[in-house]
């Protein structure tokens, strides 16, 4: 799923966006299944990679037009958002990745695991061995 936006007025509505544009037949249908069921997808009008300034002013302009709203929170999906915190003891951090690590750090008892089948580093557009992999998902 691509974003998140939240807009405010007198109610709050969260809405998943993501790309409209999906080749695999399946993975479309499966999409828009989701939608209809519950009525908090949209689909924008592109094809994924690399269009983040088209992304965000497709969301903006969505937004726009469907709600009349006072605040808009547009926020990715790696991200996590510290709401009500004292600022002198915030546990947030500006980096998403530097955040779980300032969380964990006040959990005294803890387990850790890594799941393998998870790749996270290097970022698979950086390695070639994930170009002629179909089905990355499934396998």
């Amino acid at each position: 799923m691509g974003k998140v936006i939240f807009a405010f007025f007198k109610q709050v509505k969260c809405v998943f966006i993501t790309d409209g544009l999906i080749q695999d037949q399946v993975q479309r249908n499966l999409t828009i299944q989701e939608r209809n069921r519950y009525k908090d997808i949209e689909l924008q009008p592109l094809r994924g990679g690399r269009e983040f300034g088209f992304r965000f002013l497709n969301d903006i302009k969505w937004a726009m037009a469907k709600f009349v709203f006072r605040y808009l929170l547009r926020m990715e999906d790696d991200y996590f958002l510290c709401l009500a915190q004292n600022e002198s003891t915030m546990l947030c951090h500006p980096h998403a990745d530097q955040q779980i690590g300032l969380w964990l750090n006040k959990i005294f008892r803890k387990t850790f695991f890594h799941d393998t089948r998870l790749h996270d580093h290097p970022p698979a557009s950086f390695t070639r061995t994930f170009d002629k992999i179909k089905n990355v998902c499934g396998s």
